[in-house]
This record gives structure tokens, sequence and C-alpha cells, in this order.
């Protein structure tokens, strides 16, 4: 788990593990703005040197989100995941920077990216 403070107040917070393909898997990822996050994940996707890859899941709506994995040249797969409800799910796009895990979870609409080391 990694925790970004500012004065004292946590900022940001998120989890990296390593899947039993051996991926760093980075969510969820919360952050109180998007240059937080990106410093987060630049240290995130550092971790772990035995790690063969990298995957995340963004919210397709939060472009900040994937500005920050273009930046680090990470290539982005398309693949949707889609949760029924009768109601509506609201999210802070603006804070929310990877959901949840990719497996054995219930996910939004989401972009998927996956780095290949």
């Amino acid at each position: 788990m990694l925790v970004a403070m500012k004065n004292g107040k946590c900022v940001g917070f998120g989890p990296i593990k390593l899947s039993i393909a051996e991926y760093r898997k980075i969510g969820p990822l919360y952050a109180d703005d998007p240059s937080i996050a990106e410093s987060m994940v630049k240290r995130m996707i550092t971790a772990m040197p035995e790690a063969k890859g990298f995957a995340t899941a963004t919210i397709n709506t939060n472009r900040f989100a994937n500005m920050i994995l273009e930046k680090f040249n990470i290539p982005i797969h398309k693949l949707h995941y889609f949760l029924s409800t009768k109601e509506r799910l609201l999210v802070d796009t603006k804070r929310v920077f990877a959901h949840l895990d990719l497996d054995f979870t219930l996910h939004f609409r989401s972009y998927y990216a996956l780095m290949l080391a």
C-alpha cells in the first residue's frame, strides 16, 4: 500500500500487488489531484522489479488517469467491463485514478492497461 501525505493529511492511497501471473497490479488508486496520482503511479510501476509487467483498470471518462498511462508509455488495451444495476453509480473521476482489482470484482466500463516488461 502506498500512501501520499501532505502537511499531515492523506492526499492519496492505493495498493500494489503481484498477481498470480507475476504482473504488478494497481487498484484502487485515489488521489486529491492528477499530479499526486502521477507521482504514485511512477513509484508503483518501478516497484517489484521481479514482476513481468503492469496492469490496472481506469474509468474511461477519467482523461487524467489515461494521460498518466500514456505519459509513461504504457500501452492501453481497451477492454470494457460492465456493471448492471438499476441504480446509477456515480464516481468522482477527479479523484479515482484506478478502480477495483481486475480479478473477482464488479467493474465499471474501463480501460485496461498492460505493459509487458
